[in-house]
């Protein structure tokens, strides 16, 4: 299998990933976009806005924008942090709470749908070769970088 054909099936998963989280969790106004920031805070609160940056191996910018809406639909709050009272954390506010179950559900559903066609080793599997292929894409746009 060549690059091309691998991107393309990586590149439609998303695609249809992606269709049936908006029209699955649409209602409560998560998109694909909000997703990943609104399940590690709840992984991971209370969390600072540049740890959430970190572990989501996204841009600051990018994640500002995420918190902002999630802030607008009520489902985060910021709090001052325990060990520093100058820094700020992120957690889940009570709506937040209220509607993680039924988001875990839909996340449960599409894990669901990955296991109709594939055994867990073979998810495993799928599941190294593309980390080694997002690790080496890091890497080599990391290098372009120091260049």
């Amino acid at each position: 299998m060549n690059f091309q054909e691998f991107g393309r099936i990586v590149s439609g998963t998303y695609r249809q990933q992606s269709r049936y989280i908006a029209r699955n969790l649409e209602p409560l106004g998560i998109t694909v976009r909000l997703l990943g920031p609104y399940m590690e805070i709840s992984r991971h609160e209370p969390v600072s806005p540049t740890e959430l940056t970190r572990v989501l191996e996204s841009d600051k910018i990018a994640v500002a924008k995420s918190l902002r809406t999630l802030t607008q639909l009520s489902y985060i709050e910021t709090v001052r942090d325990e060990n520093d009272g100058r820094s700020k954390n992120i957690r889940l506010s009570e709506e937040g709470r209220r509607i993680l179950p039924e988001v875990r559900e839909v996340l449960d559903r599409l894990d669901g749908l990955a296991h109709k066609g594939a055994s867990d080793r073979e998810l495993e599997t799928a599941s190294r070769v593309l980390d080694a292929f997002r690790l080496a894409i890091m890497a080599e746009l990391e290098n372009s970088n120091e260049k």
